[in-house]
This record gives structure tokens, sequence and C-alpha cells, in this order.
């Protein structure tokens, strides 16, 4: 029998009923609309059609097209869902089309769901018990639909609360912050085929957000990247989110003046800032990005808060673990550098060893150590470790320098402590590759008043050093100081020995009655061995006039004749004869002929 010519007490009614219990059971809409069109143009003999308000039932984690446009594609369905009750179209005999159809809003719970449409082309007018089965077609689909609905918002809310649980099972035991960054970034991109995820974190009284980890979605042809981002306190969403500790949603990045455009991050469409906070404190920022306008659902932020307060305390019991394991690296430093100190007099396998301990502890990039001569107006480079160690052997930096962090320190005494060396009108960049310095900390060594080195720290990362820092390497430079000073008297102590055999080696020589050219180029000999010379010559007093009797290391002629050429070498030479005691040339002095010969 045709559904045109049933009637209502024809109809099982148990048919219509098992249509919700289908749906119930069915959690694709495409399943679903299969059979609500079936069982409506089964039983109302007509061309069936459903609309469904997807954005009602699309949860966040669905991948697929959209299957339904915004609004009903039928005019019966929209006026339907305007009026939220039946619309009916008949044939009339003055009508040129035989055209009908019958139209209902699928309604429960004060919402419209959609609508359902069955359309007959021909004819005939729909009766009045067809309409009623429509309607209560309509109202278990209605009632079906929901419960389908609520039983996959509760699928999903599952999903939510095992995703935060793996997030937490994860991060239980780590304990370095980058590499908690990183999982987290990866299982968030991972699970929800985000555009771009970002952790940043932000030391108390810092100016700018760290990077720390970021996922990007694959993209075709492409190979998968991390991007780090540099991001200032207050600039754009990010640095927003972190001034204000509040949470940032933009719907479309394009209407939202903080949004600052990337180039490397060009398909940005929507974006969420969560800051990451213990209490009031804001340790960070997971910054998420989607490549759709409005791409967050009100599911998706309560999911992506409960990970950022996880995170947060992640981060925070890292922290803590860090700043335990980094004071007793500080300890251990200061008790290994003192160890050394105790266990050898050699000064440069000393500060070799200090400046490898450093860098082995901390992971800085550049330690260098130096040493200060006030007579000679030079800070030498004795050791380091790094990449520009090797390159720096036999580097040196006048004392009076007034540019440079090392020259002021080393003049001055004081610590200078620089998280941002862009900022510092003293930094001058390294002569040497790579030039990637971003802070620096540059110590003072001192024994008494007196500097007698430094010790220079230099991180590739911005705001790398704290005031901790700077207590523990200014004790440690107290030890260096006092090793230095130590090797100093040890080494004064070996070379007055040896001043004192050079002296009897020559007493032997002339009270031998050697000759006096031997004698003369014994004591040339033993001065070379003594003291850091290039160029040693002896004159002597002969008929009122100093003659160049033996040198060593230049042209005795050469020497002669700038003597003659210079009056005030002469008459230099002539007072240190009748001084009282050792005449030292200051470099303002004019030059002696050795010097001028030079």
């Amino acid at each position: 029998m045709a559904a045109s010519t049933r009637s209502p007490d024809s109809l099982d009614w148990r048919e219509i009923a098992s249509l919700g219990e289908q749906l119930v059971n069915t959690n694709s809409l495409i399943a679903q609309r299969d059979r609500i069109v079936s069982m409506a143009t089964r039983l109302l003999d007509g061309q069936a059609e459903v609309w469904l308000h997807e954005n009602l039932f699309r949860l966040p984690d669905w991948k697929e097209k959209r299957l339904f446009p915004p609004q009903p594609r039928l005019e019966g369905m929209r006026r339907a869902v305007e009026k939220r009750k039946p619309c009916v179209l008949r044939a009339t005999k003055k009508s040129a089309s035989k055209k009908v159809y019958a139209a209902v809003p699928i309604e429960d719970q004060g919402f419209v769901l959609g609508a359902l449409q069955v359309t007959r082309s021909k004819g005939p007018n729909f009766q009045k018990e067809e309409l009623e089965v429509l309607e209560s077609l309509a109202s278990v689909v209605a009632i079906g639909l929901y419960a389908s609905h609520r039983a996959e918002v509760e699928r999903f809310r599952m999903g939510q609360l095992n995703l935060v649980r793996e997030v937490s099972t994860q991060i239980a035991s780590v304990l370095q912050v980058d590499e908690l960054a990183c999982r987290v970034t990866e299982l968030i991109q991972k699970t929800f085929n985000y555009y771009y995820v970002a952790i940043f974190t932000l030391q108390p009284g810092a100016s700018s957000l760290r990077f720390r980890s970021s996922a990007t979605a694959p993209h075709k042809g492409r190979k998968k990247t991390a991007l780090a981002l540099e991001v200032e306190i207050g600039q754009g969403l990010i640095g927003e989110a972190a001034a204000s500790g509040e949470r940032i949603v933009a719907s479309d990045v394009r209407a939202d003046a903080r949004y600052r455009y990337l180039e490397p991050l060009p398909e940005t469409r929507s974006e969420v800032v969560i800051p990451l906070k213990i209490e009031d404190r804001v340790l960070g920022v997971l910054d998420v990005q989607s490549d759709r306008f409005a791409a967050f659902h009100p599911n998706d932020l309560l999911l992506l808060q409960a990970l950022a307060d996880n995170i947060s305390r992640a981060v925070e019991s890292a922290r803590l673990y860090s700043d335990l394991r980094r004071r007793a690296d500080q300890l251990t430093l200061v008790a290994e550098v003192s160890r050394s100190v105790t266990s050898t007099l050699d000064l440069d396998e000393l500060m070799a060893e200090t400046a490898a301990l450093i860098h082995d502890k901390f992971g800085y990039p550049y330690v260098h150590l130096f040493t200060v001569h006030p007579n000679r107006r030079l800070i030498e480079y004795e050791a380091g470790s790094g990449k520009r160690s090797k390159a720096l052997e036999g580097y040196s930096i006048p004392l009076d320098d007034s540019q440079g962090i090392i020259p002021f320190v080393a003049r001055e005494g004081k610590t200078v402590l620089v998280n941002d060396v862009t900022q510092e009108p003293l930094y001058r960049p390294s002569p040497l590759p790579p030039k990637n310095t971003r802070s620096e900390l540059c110590v003072p060594l001192s024994f008494g008043e007196r500097v007698i080195g430094v010790l220079d720290i230099q991180s590739d990362r911005l705001n790398s050093f704290t005031e901790d820092d700077r207590v523990m390497f200014e004790t440690v430079a107290g030890t260096i100081a006092a090793a230095i000073r130590n090797a100093d008297l040890y080494r004064s102590e070996q070379w007055r020995r040896q001043v004192a055999d050079s002296l009897r080696e020559v007493a032997g020589l002339l009270s031998d009655n050697v000759g006096v050219e031997d004698a003369l180029e014994a004591i040339l000999i033993e001065i070379e061995r003594n003291l850091p010379v290039d160029i040693s010559a002896i004159w002597l007093y002969d008929d009122d006039d100093l003659y160049l009797a033996a040198v060593h290391g230049a042209d005795g002629n050469e020497i002669e004749k700038a003597r003659l050429a210079n009056p005030e070498a002469s008459v230099a030479m002539t007072s240190a004869m009748f001084a009282d005691e050792p005449l030292i040339r200051k470099p303002s002095d004019p030059l002696w002929p050795s010097g001028a010969a030079a």
C-alpha cells in the first residue's frame, strides 16, 4: 500500500520509534541523515531531504568536511526554521504546478537542530494524517539526534580527560623545561592538528619571553621544522597575554590590532594565547594558532586551559629542580676550584681547568680568563673554553681602552652583568666568530685592592645570568685570584732562584779572569734567560763617551746609528748611568737607541 493511502492506524509506530534508537547508536551525521531520509521517503511517498544545523553537532576533533550549508537550501525548510512550525505548500486548481511539499523543524530542548522536508513533484497534497506522521517523525528524529549528540559530547570529554591525563603522565617525570615544552607542543599539535603550537617562559623581572619549543603542522613537500619566535613583553598577542596574565582569543587575527604578522606563519587565521600561571605569577604562555577562522570551540578552550594549568605546575617543578641543581653545581664549582688551587701551582693548568669546569657545569658557550698587567697597561688572555678559545691564544686588550666591558672591569674592579648586550654602551662585539653573544657576565679577579685578572662569561641567549650567578662567580673569582697570587709568588720565587743562579754563573766567569767579550756575552745570555726581552745591549763608558760593547737581538751598527741620530736617547742613557736606581722608560718618553733601531 502506498504511503499516501495509509491511515495512521495502519502505520507501525514502533518503526518510527526505532529510528530514534538507530540515530542514538550512529555517531556519523552522514549515516544519520541517510536513515532519516530513507524512513521519511518510505512513510510519506515523496522525495525527502534533511538539513541539520551542523555547528550544533560538530565537535572540535571532527576532521570531516562540512556536510550541510549554513542555511537550508529548500524554501520550505527555511520557512519552517524561521517560523519554528510546519510549512506546507499545496497545489490548487488554479496553480500551474502540481509540486507540493511539507516541511517541519527538527526541534528539541528549545534548539532548532535542523529541518525535514518531503516533496512531491506531481502531487497529491499532503493529508492531515500525513502531516501528523511527519511531525511525529521530526520529533523522534530530534530526540534521537540530541541523545546521540550528548553521547558524542561525553565521548569527546572523556577523550579530553584522557589527553590531559596523558600530558600529565608524560610531564610528571620531566625535570627539564626544554624537554617538557618539546613533548607538550608535539602532543597538542598532533592530537588536534593545530597549525602552530609553542611554549614560552618568563623569568621574574625579564623584559622578554624566552622561547622554549614549538611544533608546526606538516606541509606537503616541505620538511616539518620548529619555528622559534622572539617576543617582548606587551608585544603582539603573546606578549600582551604575558603582560596582562589573561587569556586572549582571536577568532580572526586580521581584525585584532595586537596581532603581529609573521612571514614564517602566513596561514594563521585564529589564535589563542593562554598564560601559564601559578596563582598570580605568570611563568610563561601557551600559544596555539590555527589556519581556520574561529577555530577554537568552547570545549577546545576548556581543554587548553586544563592543559595550561598542568603545564604551569610542571614548569614550576622543573624550575625548582633546576634551581636546586644549579645551586648544587655552584657549590661543586667552588669546591672543585678550591681543590685545584690547593693541588697545583701551575697558573696555566689552573686557569684552563677552571674555564673548563665553568663551561661543563653551566653550559655557557664562552668562558675566558685574563690576567691584568698594570705596568704594561695590558690585559692578556690566559685560558678559555668554547669555540673562540683557540683563536684567542696570544690575544691582548689595552687596559686603557675606553670601549669594552673587560677593560672597564679590569680598571674599576667592579662586576658587570648584562643580560642584553645590545642595551649596554660599554659592550664591544668579539673580534672572533661566532658573533652571537647576547648576554655577558664579567667579574674582576681581585687580591687585596689590586685587580690581577678578569673572568669573562658570555652566552648566546638573552637573560642568561641572575644575581645568584653574580654572587657565586664573585666567590669563585676570589678563589681564582688567590690561586693566581699563589702561582705568581711561586713563579717569582722560582725566578729569583734562577736569577741567583745566573749571578753566580757570571760571578764565576769574572773570577776566572775570562775576557771582557766573553763576560759580556755571558751576561746577555743570562739576561735573555731571566727576562722577557727582544733586544739586550751593554754600553760601556770610555773617553767621555758611550760605546756599544755587546748586543743580542739586533744589528749593532743600526743601534749606533740610532743613538747618533737621536741625541735625546744619548742623554737618557747618560742619565741612567749616573742614576741611583734603574730607570724604566715610560711609553711617553723618547725612544732609546735599541727601541729606535727596532
